[in-house]
C-alpha cells in the first residue's frame, strides 16, 4: 500500500513498517492523525511480468485507489485491509466479502487481466 502524505510508505517495505499487522495499521493511522480528505489517499498495486530467458513477453497491473479510515472497521481480509477504505463500496476491505474483494482488488483486477492473457494463447 502506498500513502500519498507519508510519501508512498510503507510501499514494498509494508512488512518492515511494523511487528504485526495491528502496529503496521496503528502506525500508518497515527502518522496520519492530523490529516484529513485527499491527504488520507492511498493506493495498492500488484504487477504481474511474465517473461521467457531476458525477454519480458507480457505485463499487467492492477491498482485500487482508496483512503484510510481513522480507525479500522471490518474482521476480514489481511494487513492493511481494516484500514484502507474503498468509497465507491462505502466499505473497507476488511468489510468486504470475498466476492467484492476480488472484483475490486489490485491483486484481482490483475490476475483477472492474466487469465485472459493465459486464455487467448
Amino acid at each position: 500500500m502506498s500513502v500519498r502524505a507519508l510519501d508512498g510508505r510503507p510501499g514494498v517495505y509494508s512488512a518492515r513498517y511494523g511487528p504485526t499487522a495491528e502496529a503496521r495499521n496503528q502506525r500508518v493511522l497515527d502518522e496520519l492523525q492530523d490529516l484529513e480528505g485527499p491527504d488520507r489517499h492511498a493506493e495498492f498495486h500488484c504487477v504481474f511480468a511474465i517473461a521467457r530467458s531476458d525477454s519480458l513477453i507480457w505485463t499487467a497491473e492492477g491498482r485500487l485507489e482508496g483512503e484510510i479510515t481513522l480507525a479500522p472497521a471490518g474482521s476480514g481480509g489481511f494487513g492493511f485491509d481494516p484500514i484502507f477504505y474503498v468509497p465507491a463500496l462505502r466499505k473497507t476491505l476488511a468489510q468486504m466479502t470475498t466476492l467484492e474483494k476480488n472484483q475490486v482488488s489490485a491483486r484481482g483486477k490483475a490476475l483477472e487481466e492474466l487469465r485472459r492473457f493465459l486464455a487467448g494463447l
